[in-house]
């Protein structure tokens, strides 16, 4: 889609985000994640697919994994 070439997203503190799509892992050149305090639970299983993402912002959430990121080479994660 439209939304393809976006390197910073920021629903941060966004009470309408319950969750991630799965559709956020499409953004291939996303380089900047921001997601604090929206109470998420879980992350798209298909995360490492954003290998262009240099950080991930999940603070104040209720995660307790973030599953399989390895593929994330240089990722720095604020939880």
């Amino acid at each position: 889609g439209a939304l393809t070439a976006l390197t910073s997203l920021n629903v941060s503190e966004n009470a309408a985000v319950a969750e991630l799509p799965e559709s956020v892992c499409s953004l291939a050149h996303l380089k900047e994640l921001f997601c604090s305090g929206l109470s998420l639970a879980t992350l798209p299983r298909s995360m490492a697919q954003l290998t262009s993402l240099t950080y991930l912002s999940l603070a104040r959430n209720q995660i307790k994994s973030v599953g399989d990121l390895q593929p994330l080479f240089g990722l720095k994660v604020r939880c």
